[in-house]
């Protein structure tokens, strides 16, 4: 699914479509194609529904690195932010959302849980 193109070939690196089908069993599974993307690079490009072509952070370690850097935003409002699938930016949740909004939008949901995500 994830291929690579090697010196001297015509043909450029397949990029998957995302999301990508689940393999039957259980549904937390990450998808085959996901397991093929971590064995490649922790970073690979997926096409999405509107052909745009981002990046996909495969392992865990790098998902907490961009999730604590500061210059990563979430806000869906903005332009630029890859969606999984057409959404016109309304009803969105805190998920979607940067900085103060996200903190306070989050912050009721998180009383009484006790642990840090």
């Amino acid at each position: 699914m994830f291929s690579a193109a090697g010196p001297g070939t015509a043909e450029p690196p397949a990029i998957p479509a995302f999301p990508m089908s689940r393999a039957a069993g259980c549904p937390f599974d990450p998808a085959p194609g996901l397991r093929a993307g971590q064995a490649q690079a922790p970073l690979v490009r997926v096409r999405l529904w509107d052909g745009s072509t981002p990046w996909l952070v495969t392992t865990h370690a790098e998902q907490r690195a961009l999730l604590a850097d500061p210059r990563v935003r979430s806000d869906a409002r903005k332009p630029g932010l890859p969606m999984v699938r057409a959404a016109d930016g309304s009803g969105l949740s805190f998920v979607y959302r940067d900085g103060p909004e996200h903190a306070r939008l989050r912050g009721p949901l998180t009383v009484g849980q006790g642990g840090r995500i």
